[in-house]
Parts: structure tokens; C-alpha cells; sequence
């Protein structure tokens, strides 16, 4: 059993809390202090000062973590490796641990080699394989910090219900801390976080507003007779042909590991196919390009925006004049540069420093943005801000999504690109570009 006392001094509201083995999944907004909460929770020492204290606390002894970044939970140079430290914990029966691990490998994607490195996997690859080794040491108590978000609806659905298998047959106690409302349709109980109050959920799941219309578009996007495989040697395209043009905004979506985010990358010039071409065009001439990272604090690793900015500058993708505007803007999202810009990325709020990079970027000469996974680990009030923010730039910029979730590419895009439709060992001349407007 887990029970713990949380309470708001500055709104007098206080909450005795239970939870028994299950599955209870807990929805807030990025900010209101989920992540803070985990790790007082479980011993180790959170960032940040919250608006809420912790009492009375009766915890379990064994108690593992799924990490909102994936990347933060890896330890192993092979995914082989990663596996078996989890158990190496239990047991130094070198053949107990392999046959465990042999076991465990089955709840991955039939696709991955076990000689792989973990870091070559895409977000959703890495929280099945982070769901793999933390439900592999047999804790009592298990966190999940929106440690589901990279998946699909579909292989989410899959892993609650090996979840809720694992519960069934090791009475664990899991607590899944999420910011999409509509993962509370999974819990055996639900909850509401926020700054001020943690309660029964009781409101609706609103939908994402669309933008208006937007701006024609002169982006064209060739891809021709493309070939391309991992170092490990698994072939993701062989032989795709497909062209789209004449758009503004286009979204990427799939399963996890169908090639979201290699296309983005081949898009930008940051990976090289092995043979074939993928091109990137507005009315015919190649764009400058600008690729924002899944995790915007691994793209500034140990620097401040500040220097970010610095960097922009002196690369020549913005002037003193869009300097000033930049800020302007950001002050006018509620993000106050001066108190921010010399922090660490780790330092500050999810929402915050996603939503500073993307005005930062946007405010710069890039003709083309490309986004990977933007709303990862928002809530529903983050993303509709960040939506509106996305439908405001396009009279200046084209844009491309990486998005699992298609509610939000209806929202921002002329149409999305389905990669789970298109068969990797066969050549295609067209790819079905799903219209929603």
C-alpha cells in the first residue's frame, strides 16, 4: 500500500491519499509539480520547490521509476545488456538472467536486434524497452512520469494490457502520471493534479481546436526510389517513391519505429540515404531547414538559452531587430526571459522550455521547421496554446510534424503522411497523404 497526505498551504486544501494495487492513472498539466511528486515519493531529490508539501507518508520499499525522457533511463551499450541489468539486481544465476531476458525481449517490437544500441531506437522503442526492464525487477510500487507518451493508441493499448497482466500476477501498485486526459479511460481509479488542487477527476476531455484557414503553401516534398537501413542491418525503406507539393503544413505519423523520425532527418540533410533521394522544396528551390529535437533540452545540452540565442546570432539566423521581437513574444506566452535565460534546460518547466525553442526558432530566417513529437508530455490546455501558436507562424513559415497523435495533426496540418501504410519491401509510387480540411 502507498498513502501520503498532499497539501496546498496557499489554497487551504489538504487530501489523505490510498492506493492498492492497480492501475491508477493521475492527469496534470506539464508544470504542476507530477515529476516532483514521484521522486519525494521515492526517495531521491526532485528539482525544483512545488506549491505543495508531503506528509504522512507510508511508502513500499521497493519502488522503480519510468522516466518522462526514455533517454534518462538507459545505462547499457546494447539493448541485450539493458535487459539484463534489470534482473542482475534479483539473481547471479547467469543462466536465470539470460532466460529472463530471453522472455522479456518477447514484449518488444519483433523488429529490434538485442546487439542494438538503445539510443538508436525511436521514443516509443525506448519506453518498451524502459517498461521492459522496470516491470523486470519485480518492485512493489511503480511511478510512470508519462512514460507512455511516445506510443501509439495502439501499441499504448497493447502495454496497458500487459500492465494490467502484471498487476494480476505480482499485486504490484502502479500510479501512471500522465498530461493526455484521455489515458484516464485506462485506470481503475483517476485523478486531477494541478497547482492548486488533487482530486476525483471529474471534467470532460475537450477536443483540440482547428486552426483557421491556412496560407497556401508551396512545399513540395520528393521522395525517389529511397533505400535506407540501420547500422544494425534492419532494411526501414526499400525502394519508396512518393511526392506531395503544393502544401503549407504537413504531418508524419505511424507505429512506433515505422521511420517518423530517419524521414525528418533525411528531410533536413541530418542522415543520408543509401541510395535514392529525398528533397525538400518551396516553389523550387531548396529552403534553409531548421530540426527541433523530441527532446529540445538534449538539442541545447548544458546550454542556457541565453547561449542558444547567442548561437542563432552569430550563425546569422537572426538579427538584433527579431531579437527584441523574439522576446517580446516570448513575454507575451507568460515566459519571463530575464528570470530563465541563464538556467539549464533540466532547470525549467517541460512546457516552458518546448514552447521557448519553438518561438525562438520561428523568430529566426529558417523557411522551413520541422517538429518532432512537439506536444510530447503537454496537456491538453499546453497543447491547444502551443496549436494556436503553430496556425499563427504559417503566414511566415512552412511547417512538418513528427505526431502519433492525429487529433493534433488535424489540427495544424493540410494532411498527414501515414508511414504505417506503406510497405517497406515494396516500391511505391504514391503514399496515401490523409486531407483534413
Amino acid at each position: 500500500m502507498l498513502s501520503f497526505s498532499i497539501q496546498y498551504p496557499k489554497f487551504s486544501f489538504t487530501n489523505d491519499l490510498e492506493f492498492r494495487p492497480g492501475l491508477h492513472v493521475i492527469y496534470g498539466e506539464s508544470g504542476v509539480g507530477k515529476s516532483w511528486l514521484i521522486h519525494s515519493l521515492a526517495g531521491s531529490n526532485p528539482n525544483g520547490i512545488p506549491n505543495y508539501e508531503i506528509q504522512k507518508q507510508v511508502i513500499p520499499k521497493n519502488i522503480q521509476i519510468v522516466f518522462q525522457n526514455p533517454d534518462n533511463q538507459i545505462v547499457a551499450d546494447s539493448i541485450h545488456q539493458e535487459l539484463a541489468f534489470a534482473f542482475e539486481c534479483n539473481s547471479v544465476d547467469v543462466k536465470w538472467i539470460q532466460d529472463k531476458v530471453n522472455s522479456s525481449a518477447e514484449d518488444l517490437p519483433r523488429k529490434i536486434s538485442l546487439d542494438r544500441h538503445p539510443v538508436t531506437l525511436s521514443g516509443g522503442e525506448m519506453e518498451q524497452l524502459n517498461l521492459v526492464t522496470t516491470f523486470g525487477s519485480n518492485p512493489n510500487l511503480i511511478f510512470i512520469d508519462d512514460g507512455l507518451s511516445f506510443l501509439t493508441l495502439k501499441t499504448k493499448q497493447k502495454w496497458v494490457e500487459k500492465i494490467r497482466e502484471k498487476i494480476q500476477s505480482k499485486n504490484f501498485i502502479v500510479i501512471w502520471f500522465t498530461s493526455d486526459p484521455s489515458d484516464l479511460d485506462y485506470g481503475d481509479s483517476i485523478w486531477e493534479m494541478t497547482s492548486a488542487f488533487f482530486k476525483k477527476y471529474e471534467s470532460k476531455i475537450p477536443l483540440y481546436h482547428k486552426g483557421k484557414n491556412k496560407p497556401a503553401g508551396g512545399m513540395r516534398i520528393q521522395i525517389q526510389d529511397l533505400h535506407f537501413s540501420y547500422e544494425n542491418g534492419y532494411e526501414l525503406y526499400s525502394g519508396w517513391t512518393s511526392e506531395i507539393q503544393n502544401c503549407r503544413s504537413i504531418g508524419l505519423r505511424g507505429e512506433n519505429g515505422s521511420g517518423k523520425t530517419t524521414i525528418a532527418r533525411l528531410l533536413s540533410k541530418g542522415l543520408k540515404p543509401d541510395s535514392g533521394d529525398v528533397k525538400l522544396t518551396i516553389n523550387h528551390k531548396t529552403p534553409s531547414i531548421a530540426l527541433v529535437d523530441q527532446f529540445p533540452e538534449r538539442m541545447l545540452g548544458v546550454s542556457s538559452l541565453e547561449f542558444f540565442l547567442d548561437q542563432l546570432i552569430a550563425h546569422e539566423k537572426m538579427d538584433e531587430y527579431h531579437v527584441s521581437t523574439c522576446i517580446n513574444v516570448l513575454q507575451e506566452h507568460h515566459i519571463p526571459w530575464d528570470s530563465i535565460k541563464h538556467k539549464y534546460p533540466i532547470d525549467l518547466p517541460w512546457n516552458m522550455i518546448r514552447l521557448a525553442v519553438v518561438i525562438l526558432l520561428s523568430n529566426c530566417n529558417y523557411e522551413v521547421l520541422i517538429f518532432d513529437e512537439p506536444t510530447f508530455g503537454l496537456g491538453t490546455e499546453q497543447t491547444q496554446k502551443m496549436i494556436n501558436y503553430f496556425n499563427e507562424i504559417m503566414s511566415r513559415k512552412h511547417l512538418v510534424f513528427i505526431s502519433h497523435n492525429t487529433n493534433f495533426l488535424a489540427s495544424v496540418c493540410d494532411g498527414y503522411i501515414d508511414l504505417t501504410k506503406i510497405e517497406h519491401s515494396l516500391a511505391h509510387d504514391k503514399v496515401q497523404f490523409d486531407d483534413h480540411e
